[in-house]
């Protein structure tokens, strides 16, 4: 899984904090518009890449993965991005791009809490699964920890989440949802 896929997932999952999907039960108490999300992630284990990607893979290809893998291996990277959250995604559980092959568990739902599991299957060997716990302090103000692990039956990479997020304002400008 390539670090733009791990960053898209991991802020998906944020984002995926505006939950409100069912109208018996209460919605997620967060404001639509632009968000700046403060976010670090952790990631340990060995990356799933598909043998099939490595086989294509040169040896100097192969080398400077390794290299940047172990150079990042343990370490928080810290990031901040600027989202747009619309009202449709604060009334539906979003599918955090994972598409079809995905159940989605709301574990809790309150006016300022919601606690999610997620388990993907998109083929026989790949899978990936965990846990998502996000707290609204108040409208404007939201923080979320989460682990979620991948694996494709013989490397396994676990993600761990830690984001605080602070709303701007209600136009997002040219930032997208």
């Amino acid at each position: 899984m390539t670090k733009s896929k791990i960053f898209a997932v991991a802020f998906g999952l944020a984002a995926s904090a505006a939950v409100g999907a069912r109208a018996a039960q209460p919605a997620f108490n967060v404001r639509p518009g632009l968000w700046e999300v403060r976010q670090t992630t952790r990631v340990t284990g060995a990356p799933p890449i598909p043998a099939g990607a490595l086989a294509r893979m040169t040896p100097e290809q192969r080398a400077r993965l390794q290299a940047a893998i172990q150079a990042e291996a343990g370490r928080g990277v810290a990031r901040i991005v600027k989202r747009c959250v619309t009202l449709e995604q604060l009334r539906h559980i979003p599918d955090f791009g994972q598409g079809k092959n995905c159940k989605r568990t709301v574990l809790e739902r309150s006016a300022s809490e919601v606690a999610l599991r997620i388990a993907c299957k998109p083929n026989a060997r790949e899978t990936s699964s965990g846990a998502i716990h996000y707290q609204a302090l108040n409208p404007e103000t939201l923080s979320g920890t989460g682990d979620v692990t991948f694996s494709n039956g013989i490397h396994a990479t676990t993600i761990h989440i830690r984001l605080s997020a602070r709303w701007l304002g209600p136009d997002c400008g040219t930032a997208k949802p």
